[in-house]
This record gives structure tokens, sequence and C-alpha cells, in this order.
């Protein structure tokens, strides 16, 4: 797994996973999200 704050204001988590990992948040705790 490897991470970046991104922004100052308006901060962002990019989150990249590799094969076989995941990510759990609270319900509401994502804004969106993007799979490739």
């Amino acid at each position: 797994m490897q991470y970046e704050i991104k922004g100052t204001t308006m901060q962002t988590l990019d989150i990249f996973l590799s094969s076989g990992e995941s990510v759990f948040t609270e319900s509401g705790g994502m804004a969106w999200m993007r799979g490739n």
C-alpha cells in the first residue's frame, strides 16, 4: 500500500493498493473512489 496526502485547505488522500489489499472506512467516510 502506498498513499499520498494532497492539498492544503481541502485535503484528499490517494491510496494505491496492490493485488489482495483492501481498505475499510466508516460509513460516509469516502467522498469518491475510482477503480483501475
